[in-house]
């Protein structure tokens, strides 16, 4: 539904990197807390699915200089993008767009490392436009032509994406729609989530 939506607007299309994204992440900090480190979530390039499909990911926690993290925690409107794990016929570039109902559920600050990257943009119009034009190309395989690595783990070029990825820049009515559709699927998707850990319940009480 809402690429739909997308792919039927008129809008002016610009390349993605005259968009003004900054790409974003930290690194994987400690496993165990030591002086001075702040306590972080780190949302990795599996979690990102979960993420989408409102079911509860299990990033890690991890032990992060406050410095490094500095303008590196996840906010509302940012984008995450997966950029390494691909396989022959599904492509690295999975995202998921970061709504303040899901900020809510967290109780650390958060952000990326390793094989996931945080797209940030100037406003929220910039950053659906973004997230609409990489989630329509991605199921159309156009990241495969911007992976490296033959074998074993692929790797996302994301600044070549950004260098080659057509955005339709979208009016602040069209944007109104579209963010409502992405914070309804968000919830309904939470919802599902909630009635699987209610059967669950269910079934290991009687069965």
């Amino acid at each position: 539904m809402i690429n739909f939506l997308y792919e039927r607007y008129d809008a002016n299309i610009v390349f993605a990197n005259t968009l003004d994204i900054d790409i974003i992440s930290t690194d994987y900090g400690s496993e165990k807390y030591e002086n001075g480190l702040t306590k972080c979530l780190v949302f990795r390039g599996t979690d990102i699915q979960n993420i989408k499909e409102g079911t509860s990911p299990e990033a890690p926690t991890r032990y992060i200089s406050p410095k490094k993290l500095e303008n590196k925690n996840i906010i509302e409107n940012d984008i995450l993008i997966e950029i390494s794990g691909g396989t022959l016929k599904q492509s690295t570039g999975r995202t998921c767009f970061i709504t303040n109902d899901f900020l809510q559920t967290l109780c650390s600050p958060s952000s990326t490392a390793g094989f996931s990257r945080i797209l940030r943009c100037k406003n929220r119009n910039v950053a659906i436009s973004l997230y609409l034009a990489l989630t329509t190309e991605y199921t159309r395989g156009f990241f495969f032509a911007f992976e490296n690595g033959s074998s074993g783990i692929r790797n996302l070029n994301v600044k070549k994406v950004l260098d080659n990825l057509e955005v339709k820049a979208l009016n602040d009515v069209q944007c109104d729609e579209l963010c409502y559709y992405i914070n309804q699927a968000y919830k309904l998707y939470k919802k599902k989530e909630k009635l699987i850990k209610i059967k669950q319940q269910f079934l290991e009480k009687f069965f």
